[in-house]
């Protein structure tokens, strides 16, 4: 952005080089003298900057809202890495805000040897499925005029960054949530090491700590039903990450650490997983049958239990429908600028019998 701001002070100024040059020599030619031409013109050019300056002695400039856009989007796939690593349906979005996909029925039955004949036909039966992406936007901030005088830093961009910060934080769990709601029973893998204490605040009780058999046990989850052994991620919350690297023997974590790929996000890889780590994933509600999350923001009860995923890449899709940033400057109601930024995004388990996707579930102490 510093780099095109610069170019165009450039060439502003080459153009009021050439059309300075341009009326003078019309001035001239109407007679006037040349010392008050060259006073007028500079004239002009003083009062033209002052009406773009605040009293700072910076430049307003309107906000460019695609390059920030653009930023944005980077930022996404950047700072919540997991997300680049699940299925893309942004092509399937119709109109911004819907996913529109047609899933093929079954497979076709394979006959060796095939003695009758003729074979008979059947009809593949297609199922639609269609889904609403979340519609995510910000509230309204407001910068006044009087703070933007007084200020030494550029608190709009600072702003700005903000304000889709937090829009992209909330939009990533919001994903986890969806590709981890009601996932079945028989994909939940306990943990199943030693008695820890909670790891997030407002949780009551001890809990078994995450351990490498864990892990072990959903690779195998997915192993047994044919899930592909290419592509696979683990998203474990911190503290339980680190439960897991402390249960690794010192030839284990050696292994482990080979997959260490700053540039992906990957801190390592065990039992073909890529291991990323995040400083929340999921709080489940205690209990047996489908996982139950909680909702993004919702307060953790007593009995909550921390949650992680494991998926294979292609058994969880995201699309990304519109992304807009809002801005009104010198609002004449609220005497400054006012911006707000929005999105549409959207995800889900890919397949309706759920395989390729293991949710790894705090188990509370049973001794308490």
């Amino acid at each position: 952005m510093k780099n095109n701001n610069f170019l165009r002070v450039i060439f502003s100024f080459v153009v009021w080089v050439m059309i300075a040059s341009f009326l003078s020599k019309f001035l001239v030619n109407m007679g006037i003298s040349p010392v008050i031409a060259f006073v007028s013109l500079l004239a002009v050019t003083v009062l033209s900057v002052l009406y773009r300056t605040n009293s700072t002695g910076v430049v307003r400039n309107a906000v460019d809202a695609e390059i920030w856009v653009r930023e944005i989007i980077k930022r996404l796939w950047k700072n919540n890495a997991f997300l680049s690593r699940a299925f893309n349906e942004d092509s399937y979005v119709l109109g911004g805000a819907v996913v529109h996909i047609i899933n093929p029925g079954g497979a076709a039955n394979v006959v060796k040897n095939r003695s009758v004949f003729p074979g008979v036909a059947a009809r593949r039966t297609d199922t639609d499925v269609t889904y609403t992406l979340g519609d995510y936007s910000t509230d309204p901030i407001h910068i006044p005029d009087v703070e933007l005088a007084t200020i030494t830093y550029d608190k709009t961009s600072s702003i700005i960054q903000d304000l889709f910060g937090y829009l992209m934080q909330y939009v990533a769990d919001d994903q986890l949530v969806n590709w981890m709601q009601a996932i079945p029973a028989v994909n939940i893998v306990p943990t199943t090491g030693p008695i820890t204490a909670a790891l997030e605040a407002g949780q009551a009780g001890n809990r078994l700590a995450m351990v490498w058999q864990n892990l072990r046990d959903a690779g195998r989850i997915m192993s047994k039903t044919n899930v592909s052994k290419n592509g696979r991620v683990a998203l474990i919350e911190e503290n339980m990450y680190q439960q897991l690297v402390d249960s690794l023997a010192a030839t284990q974590y050696k292994d482990f650490t080979r997959g260490f790929d700053e540039r992906e996000g990957v801190l390592g890889r065990l039992f073909g997983f890529d291991i990323m780590t995040r400083s929340s994933v999921a709080m489940a509600a205690a209990g047996a049958g489908p996982l139950s999350v909680n909702a993004v923001g919702a307060a953790i009860g007593a009995s909550d239990n921390v949650a992680c995923i494991c998926y294979q890449e292609e058994t969880v899709s995201r699309a990304l429908g519109t992304v807009e940033m809002y801005q009104r400057a010198k609002d004449p109601l609220y005497y400054g600028d006012i911006f707000s930024t929005r999105l549409r995004m959207g995800g889900r388990r890919r397949r309706g019998d759920d395989l390729g996707v293991v949710a790894i579930v705090q188990a509370p102490d049973a001794g308490v």
